[in-house]
């Protein structure tokens, strides 16, 4: 009986013991974690410190980042509706990026800050224009893809997916883009602070047109891969 008591006792104990240091450690630790409002606002304020608008007026002579043709041999390898095979699919999407990253080296060398988008060519610009919008929604939706740099080519993203096929979509964006008072600015400061005045309904609005994009399931990567093979000569270099 009294091993029982004991046991008992020594359990409260244990448990009155734990429940305190967990008290303790909770006021200790710092809350980081803010309302997603809030951290919004945040992200607001640390971007208009940021990155300008680009302020290039010109590209620099002789100026090519284009890739390797032998890339496009072993993209036009691939069946692109898209692969079957998930270590093909990832060889595939492997080739494809090389193509992105040269645009955005193309882009850097430009300079002028921002994305320049003005100064390359249209395949190039609708190809940029259509992948960041689709890692944007499918990342963070409407407000992140405003949010972030790429946000720039808002206000070009409704033609680049028409010229893609993707008439259903690029309306999405143009009643998204309508939240703006004249269209999501390429100046990032100027369309931040323009966000800060959106209402909640807006708010709302991007979230629907979001979720709507989501739903409709479209592969825009097989058909961007179909339309570089198009226009071979904007993303890769002659034998």
């Amino acid at each position: 009986m009294i091993f029982i008591i004991i046991s008992i006792f020594s359990g409260f104990i244990l448990t009155l013991i734990v429940s305190l240091l967990f008290l303790f450690l909770k006021q200790r630790t710092p809350v980081n974690i803010l309302p997603y409002r809030d951290l919004r606002g945040e992200l607001i304020n640390q971007a208009k410190k940021g990155r300008l608008p680009s302020s290039a007026t010109h590209r620099p002579s002789n100026l090519d980042t284009r890739v390797n043709s032998a890339v496009s041999q072993r993209m036009r390898a691939f069946n692109t509706n898209p692969p079957t095979n998930a270590k093909q699919r990832v060889a595939l999407f492997r080739l494809f990026t090389q193509v992105i990253d040269s645009i955005h080296e193309e882009l850097d060398a430009i300079g002028g800050g921002g994305y320049p988008v003005d100064l390359i060519a249209e395949p190039r610009r609708v190809v940029f224009t259509v992948y960041w919008f689709e890692s944007e929604i499918n990342n963070g939706g409407f407000d992140q893809w405003y949010l972030n740099l790429s946000g720039s080519t808002a206000c070009d993203a409704p033609e680049a997916l028409r010229t893609l096929g993707f008439e259903s979509i690029a309306g999405l964006v143009e009643r998204a883009n309508m939240v703006f008072p004249n269209q999501p600015p390429r100046d990032r400061t100027l369309r931040l602070s323009q966000m800060d005045d959106i209402s909640e309904s807006d708010s709302e609005l991007w979230d629907t047109l979001s979720t709507e994009f989501y739903e409709s399931d479209i592969d825009c990567q097989s058909v961007m891969i179909r339309y570089i093979l198009e226009n071979e000569s904007h993303f890769f270099l002659s034998d």
